[in-house]
């Protein structure tokens, strides 16, 4: 590796995704790339360059890499690596909108997590991924389940991870919550205070503690002032990547439009919004239009406000469509496994029968003999064998 720590850049890499510049992140992995040989080292670089690209505007790149990550680390015996690397490559296709790869991906890193023996940080990083998933496909039940889970098996996560883990289950608690999921909070509640109280890192510490807090706070589940929370997070000069950033603006620009300051939460949901959808993130971008819309409507601007209205119901009615044509895909994928597995069956009994019978007489064969007498010693424990010899039956056969 030329003298170059690759576990030091994996873990830079994943620190991006809260904290830091992506882009350093990118461009040590590129060097790194160019004269890694082995194909575990490949992997776990091409992994870590797909979660530090998780920012960008096209989701294609890490794609590509977290596909290829997943075939590597598979191919050398890293299956929880490659369970994340397979986690990663779900969540990136659903942002990209192809949600039947999506679905393979999310498929892979479970099998793979559920037949791995030893639950270690890549093993927690999948579960994450996973529950990641699930909360973009607002599936929040099966989001929370994993996201526990994750946040749960904490002592055999590094800190980074463990940061990670407990942002993804508020977040799956917070938006759960604002679509109308019953959905316990105390978890969420639990995670938003660690990061707050005893994470390792200023950005969890500073920004997402608090901001996660103030969410629930807003939306009644927790006892803390909004108004104190986000101002907590939005003074701080902790060091935050792109995404933070945009939400940090949507909590602020909330709390601003719940104070009663429609003028600070539109300006701050101008700034916002643009990145929240460049980065897909649907969700928040549908409470960012509604925020925004309802803001300029108490500042008389009608006409803004019937438009962030007509975009926001646009996106959940795409979302409601997309919901149903998923629906639709797996009863289709489904049917079609339950035709192949019927054929199969089929089969096998043919072949059974075959392997089992003499074609030209129809009489049972010498296998046939043996299963039958397995079958009879292992029922009744005797049998018995009539034997017949017929003369000259050449002449009948031949």
């Amino acid at each position: 590796m030329g003298g170059l720590d690759v576990t030091a850049m994996v873990t830079t890499a994943r620190r991006a995704t809260l904290a830091g510049d992506p882009d350093v992140a990118l461009a040590s992995l590129d060097r790194a790339l160019e004269v890694a040989s082995s194909s575990e080292d490949r992997g776990r670089l091409l992994l870590a360059r797909a979660i530090a690209q998780q920012s960008m505007v096209d989701p294609e790149p890490p794609i590509r890499d977290a596909m290829e990550a997943t075939r590597l680390l598979r191919a050398s015996g890293f299956h929880n690596e490659a369970a994340y690397a397979a986690a990663g490559a779900a969540v990136f296709c659903q942002r990209a909108g192809r949600i039947g790869d999506a679905v393979d991906h999310a498929v892979t890193a479970m099998v793979l997590r559920a037949e791995s023996a030893e639950v270690d940080p890549d093993w927690v990083r999948a579960a994450n991924g996973v529950a990641l998933l699930f909360g973009q496909l607002s599936a929040f039940e099966l989001a929370m389940a994993s996201s526990i889970e994750a946040f749960g098996k904490g002592d055999a996560a590094d800190p980074v991870t463990q940061e990670i883990t407990a942002y993804t289950l508020c977040f799956t608690a917070v938006e759960g919550l604002h679509s109308g999921v019953s959905i316990d909070p105390e978890p969420a509640r639990r995670a938003a205070v660690w990061l707050r109280d005893d994470a390792e890192t200023d950005a969890a510490r500073l920004v997402l503690g608090p901001g996660m807090l103030a969410e629930l706070a807003l939306l009644g589940e927790h006892d803390g002032d909004a108004e104190e929370l986000a101002a907590t997070m939005t003074d701080t000069a902790a060091d935050v990547s792109p995404r933070v950033a945009a939400w940090r603006d949507l909590v602020g620009a909330s709390v601003a439009h719940s104070g009663g300051r429609p003028s600070e939460a539109v300006g701050l949901l101008d700034r916002s919004l643009p990145r929240l959808v460049s980065m897909g993130d649907e969700h928040r971008v549908v409470r960012g239009y509604r925020v925004r819309g309802a803001a300029k409507a108490e500042l008389g601007d009608l006409r803004g406000a019937y438009d962030d209205a007509r975009v926001s119901a646009a996106m959940i009615r795409r979302s409601q469509v997309e919901q149903v044509g998923r629906l639709a895909t797996q009863i289709q994928r489904r049917a079609d496994l339950e035709v192949a597995r019927s054929a199969l069956r089929r089969r096998a009994d043919d072949l059974a029968r075959e392997v089992s019978t003499d074609a030209v007489t129809g009489v049972g064969s010498r296998r046939w003999f043996d299963l039958e007498v397995a079958r009879l010693t292992a029922t009744t424990g005797w049998g018995a064998v009539l034997v017949i010899d017929l003369d000259h039956f050449k002449s009948v056969n031949d």
